[in-house]
């Protein structure tokens, strides 16, 4: 009888771990699919490996090598800064592990909602005047300074906390209506204006490159951009102009023939956005 209840006992806990191992291999298999069916990349990734854990870390090899390869690639004097607008806080410590040092925000809102005292941040988005007290304390250049009324307003909120706030001046380079920025003929009397306030830092020049198929009009406008930054560095020094602020994700490569030496690049390092 004891022989019995001991084979019986055995006989449920065999069938009892069976019973986990289907369960298990259910998940995996529909966990399996969901890749598939989401992701071509994964999908021959998973023909590789097999199991979902080995995909994930294979997935997050390859991002860290693609981000460090291009930053391996990018010349010596050229600023990166990571574009991290519509993505969570958790992908910019990612990227961060890999290499990346500044993220650049386009609102205010987004900004003060992931930001994090131990990396550096640039406004790069258009800025209101009412939203400048909330971001000098956040940021360390804010990029996007395109109106009198907002240097001057910068100039007022930095002066009430005695901070001086590096600046790039914002070009319109290509005309474009829907694009903010001043227009290039106007850059130099706007280097004046700036030059008039003592609690804002000039350190040069930013620009959107045209939204175009054509890269000769991309390539036109960023040569544009490239000898207007140098005359103006010529006629008030490197201290006021260090930096060329051009070029994004499908265009950096060309704004880097064209003297760029800050770009910002969001969907290469960042992937797709989570709008």
């Amino acid at each position: 009888m004891s022989e019995l209840i001991r084979q019986t006992a055995r006989d449920r806990l065999v069938s009892s771990h069976t019973k986990l191992n289907r369960k298990i291999s259910v998940s995996e298999k529909s966990a399996q699919r969901f890749f598939v069916c989401n992701s071509p990349t994964i999908s021959m990734t998973l023909f590789r490996f097999g199991r979902i854990s080995d995909i994930i870390g294979s997935v997050i090899t390859m991002n860290q090598q693609k981000i460090q390869k291009l930053l391996e690639s990018l010349p010596k004097d050229v600023t990166l800064v990571t574009v991290s607008k519509h993505h969570q806080k958790q992908k910019i410590d990612e990227v961060y592990q890999y290499g990346c040092r500044i993220f650049g925000e386009n609102k205010v809102q987004e900004l003060k909602e992931k930001y994090d005292p131990n990396y550096e941040w640039h406004m790069i988005g258009h800025l209101q005047r009412n939203k400048v007290k909330d971001v000098i304390n956040l940021v360390s250049m804010i990029q996007s300074v395109d109106s009198l009324p907002l240097l001057k307003e910068i100039e007022k909120q930095c002066a009430k906390r005695d901070i001086c706030m590096p600046i790039l001046i914002e070009v319109n380079i290509s005309r474009e209506p829907n694009k903010y920025g001043i227009l290039l003929h106007e850059t130099e009397a706007f280097v004046e204006q700036c030059l008039l306030f003592p609690h804002v830092k000039l350190q040069g020049l930013m620009c959107v490159g045209p939204h175009s198929e054509d890269r000769s009009v991309i390539a036109d406008c960023f040569h544009q951009m490239q000898q207007c930054f140098l005359t103006l560095k010529e006629k008030y020094g490197s201290e006021c102009f260090r930096y060329l602020s051009m070029g994004m994700s499908d265009d950096y490569e060309l704004a880097l023939k064209y003297g760029s030496n800050m770009i910002r690049l969001g969907s290469i390092i960042m992937g797709e956005r989570n709008y």
